[in-house]
């Protein structure tokens, strides 16, 4: 979706991180792949989010353990991410989380511009937008037809499935909180977990 008609993004632009076993020099990597950045940056993460022992939420990796005092050091913890976004030149940073407790990325102290003091210098004059699969402490679903080819997460499936028809009424370019709008009400409507947001500076 990223690269074809209805996103329009350079392949080049797009960087994919598949399976991968361990946080190793995943931070690193992010830091790197944010760096020169200057107009939109985008983090998209499907897989499984683990609750840290300081209440945390994790990344889980194909090798991450589900021992509490296991989960932070053996995925990636979101403020990783986080840490690389702020570091980020970009104007625009968004996150997309489709995992279980995602939307504790949401939580005032894990956002793209959180205590006053330390952060928002760091992006002042950006906007900075999370969208999240689930709550804070809620889980998220997938399909678990055994007659589906290729099951995905009811998140990324519903967001998928109206990128590419559209919401009747809206201009063809969409914006992310009318999309975040209506994929909540059709996951609603179907009694699937609901997701949530935070927008900063628009």
């Amino acid at each position: 979706l990223l690269t074809g008609p209805q996103c329009g993004w350079p392949e080049d632009r797009v960087l994919v991180m598949a399976n991968e076993r361990s946080p190793g020099n995943l931070p690193d990597r992010l830091i790197t792949a944010f760096e020169e950045v200057t107009n939109v940056a985008l983090f998209y993460y499907v897989g499984h989010g683990q609750i840290d022992m300081d209440d945390q939420l994790c990344l889980g990796l194909v090798a991450s353990r589900t021992a509490a005092n296991r989960r932070a050091a053996t995925s990636l913890p979101f403020q990783a991410v986080r840490r690389a976004l702020l570091d980020s030149p970009a104007t625009t940073k968004i996150v997309i989380l489709d995992c279980c407790f995602a939307g504790l990325a949401n939580r005032p102290a894990n956002t793209l511009a959180a205590l006053a003091d330390n952060v928002l210098d760091k992006t002042a004059g950006s906007g900075a937008y999370t969208m999240a699969a689930s709550g804070a402490y809620t889980t998220a679903w997938y399909e678990t037809d055994p007659h589906i080819a290729q099951p995905h997460t009811f998140f990324t499936k519903y967001l998928a499935d109206l990128l590419e028809t559209g919401i009747p009424g809206e201009a063809p370019g969409l914006r992310l909180h009318p999309l975040f709008t209506r994929v909540r009400e059709n996951l609603a409507r179907d009694q699937r977990p609901v997701p949530c947001e935070r927008s900063v500076d628009a």
